[in-house]
Order: structure tokens, then sequence, then C-alpha cells
């Protein structure tokens, strides 16, 4: 990392951090599960535990499905989902600048301000979504403090963006505009990073998600994948014809179920391509599609896998792309089948961890799990991952990271 100037941040901490205040904004509330929240609870709680005085300010308050009112009736579904279908997408393009939580903006503010004479000394603001970048502009230009954005995806430059040129063009204005006002940026990669230097003039800076080492209390310490199959499981949302397991399907279909069976786990939210493509390849038998669990149930599902399935778009705009996903896949110490591009940070991370392997074809799909099931047939399991796989990757390291840009942000 290095600062403004391209004086290098001293990335350890020290006596002198002690009591900073930090005021973390977000959006999402803990329950929902979502990696935006853990990060910034995450560094909540790492930070504190670093000496920082920190304070949470969330533009949801409320966890998904606890708002108020009566159940809707079936007319009034339908009108909804019209008015969904019809305005929605009009409300995105031409309304909802920079996102539809810019709604919450107001609440953000009014929170912030209201934290019992509590003042903070750095605002680090974690997007998407990225009207919070609003706030703690406004907050910060308030109090005369710094601000910090955190990207967990990019905004204008992500590979996903998908709201047309003429919004583009709006979308990219609209950050370079915040992002003047800002001190410093992070990011969870290096090519992210880079990107985002060369393209606004902001000092970038790299905090990983990272993973926190599974509880003893998982039953991956005592339970085991069963001996009589080798069981592939996916954890997480499909993305059709991107992140799309396709590849590995049509492997499934190709092999022969002996000696050594190999059934597919899907566990999230169901996807109508992957059902259709389990139909058209008659993979009834071998595909379970479970829906979605619990977070705790789907860490001691992973825990309990053989190999744990990551799919990436096999694209260059992936380069910069980990997710979070593959950090826990790291912490339930599985070994990783990542499908997709070859050349990014994730495969480059499983290749140096020695943690899997990474199959861009469907040949090299179907070498990875021959791979897996000699050994299964040889020694009647699949090996964990080394015990050190997480070093460096985890949490606590991330909030280290993060508090050394804080650090120098606030002139400590």
């Amino acid at each position: 990392m290095s600062a403004p100037s391209g004086r290098p941040i001293d990335p350890r901490v020290n006596e002198a951090r002690t009591g900073i205040r930090v005021l973390l904004l977000s959006h999402h509330h803990p329950a929902s599960g979502a990696i935006g929240a853990m990060r910034v609870n995450s560094f909540a709680h790492h930070l504190e535990g670093l000496g920082c005085d920190v304070r949470q300010v969330r533009g949801r308050t409320e966890p998904p499905g606890t708002g108020s009112g009566a159940p809707s009736s079936a007319s009034r579904r339908r009108a909804t989902k019209f008015i969904r279908g019809v305005l929605g997408g009009l409300i995105r393009q031409f309304v909802a600048i920079p996102d539809r939580a810019v709604r919450d903006v107001p609440q953000l503010l009014r929170d912030s301000r209201s934290l019992n004479g509590w003042a903070p000394q750095v605002i680090v603001a974690s997007g998407p979504p990225f009207s919070v970048y609003v706030a703690a502009w406004k907050l910060a230009k308030e109090w005369s403090i710094p601000w910090i954005a955190d990207y967990r995806d990019l905004w204008s430059l992500g590979s996903y963006y998908s709201l047309g040129r003429f919004r583009h063009l709006v979308d990219q204005c609209t950050e370079r505009q915040l992002l003047r006002s800002c001190s410093a940026v992070v990011t969870v990669s290096a090519p992210l990073a880079r990107d985002m230097s060369n393209t606004f003039g902001v000092p970038t800076h790299v905090v990983l998600n990272g993973a926190d080492p599974l509880p003893e209390s998982t039953p991956a310490s005592t339970s085991s994948p069963s001996a009589n199959e080798l069981t592939i499981v996916h954890t997480g949302t499909i993305y059709p014809g991107k992140r799309d397991p396709l590849p590995l399907l049509r492997t499934l279909h190709g092999l022969s179920q002996s000696p050594l069976p190999v059934r597919v786990v899907f566990v999230g939210p169901p996807d109508v391509s992957v059902q259709r493509a389990v139909a058209d390849l008659q993979l009834e038998d071998r595909v379970t599609i479970m829906g979605s669990v619990p977070r705790s149930e789907s860490l001691a599902i992973q825990a309990q896998a053989d190999v744990l399935l990551l799919l990436m778009w096999n694209h260059p705009g992936e380069e910069g792309v980990y997710t979070g996903k593959l950090f826990d896949y790291l912490a339930a110490g599985r070994p990783i089948l990542m499908i997709g591009y070859p050349d990014g940070v994730a495969a480059d991370l499983i290749r140096s961890r020695s943690a899997g392997f990474v199959a861009p074809t469907v040949e090299d799909v179907s070498a990875a799990i021959a791979h897996w099931r000699a050994e299964k047939e040889r020694t009647g399991r699949v090996a964990p991952l080394a015990s050190d796989v997480l070093q460096g990757l985890t949490r606590a390291d991330s909030a280290r990271n993060l508090l050394a840009v804080i650090d120098h942000v606030a002139g400590h």
C-alpha cells in the first residue's frame, strides 16, 4: 500500500492508534447474510479489538422480512408485479441515482448525527449500494473529517455493469465527483485497486474480504463426506451465462457412475437454468438442489463436502474478482474446483495455496474430477487443505490492513 505522496503506509498496529473514532456506514442489516454486512461487521469487531472506538450506522435498519403490515392480497401482488415490471426499469435507469438505496441517505444522515455527542475522526463507507458514499461525503464535509470509500465491487468500472451507455456516463461523473472529496479508497484486489487509481487518480489500497477460521463446533470436526460417492458442493447464487455450472453438468453427464459415483449439490436460491440443464441431461439422480439455508448450515455443508465448486465468469473482466465465497471455501478446508477465468486473482490464489484445480474447460473439469475420484477410491477420502491455508487471509488480517489506511488518513 502507498500513501498519496508515495510514502509507504506502515501496516503494523501501534499504541498511537488506540481510541481512534471510526464511523462505519453501510446498507445491509447483519441478519441479511449479505457479504457486505459480514465485511462491515467484521471490520467493526476487529477494529474494536485493535483499540478503535467504532460505531456502525446502516441504511436498512430492519432484518429482511420484518417489515410491518398485513400480507397483500393476490390482486395487490399482481398489481405490484405489474408496476415493478413497467416502472422498475425506468426508476432504476433515470431516478435512482446512484441506486435505489438513495432513499436511505436521509436516515443515514439522521442516525449519524444522533450518536449522543460521539464524534468520529474518520468515516469508512462501504458500497455497494453506493448511495452510502453520498452520506459519507455530506457528513465528512459537515464535520471536516476524512472519509474512506470501501469498494466491495466496482461501480462504473464494474464488469457486471448493465445500465446502458447514458446512465454509465451519469454514474461515472457522479462517482468522480464523490471521490474528489474522499481521502482514500480501499477495494478487494490489486487489479481493482489499479483500475480505480488509474481512472480516478485516488490513492487506492487493497483490503481483502478474508474469512474467519471455522469454529470448533462446526460439524466438519465430527462428520465426513459419504465414503460411497464423491460430493461436489456449490453454495450461493448462480449467474447463468457467466458464473455457470454447465461445464460441470456436461462433464457429469459423460461420466460413468462406477466404481465411485459423483454427486453435485447446489445450496442457494434455485436457478431455472440449472433445473432445466439437469432435466435435459437426465442428471436428476446425480444432482441435488437444496435451496437456501441459514449461513451456519451452509458453512457446515461446505466443511463436509469432498470438493467445493467455485463458479467464475471466464472473461478478463473477472481478473480482479475473488468473491467472498472463495475465502469461506478456504476456511472450510476443502479442495476447490474453480470453473472460470484462469488468469485472475481467484485462480492465482487457489494455485498459490495448493487449494484445488482451476478448470476453464470441460476437459479440465473432467481431469480434476478424475484426480479426486482416484484419490478417494485409493484412500477413502479427499485430503483436506493445509492447516495454514488461511495464513494472512483472515478477517483480522484485513482489519489490520484497513486500520493502516485509517491511521494514515487520520494523520496519526
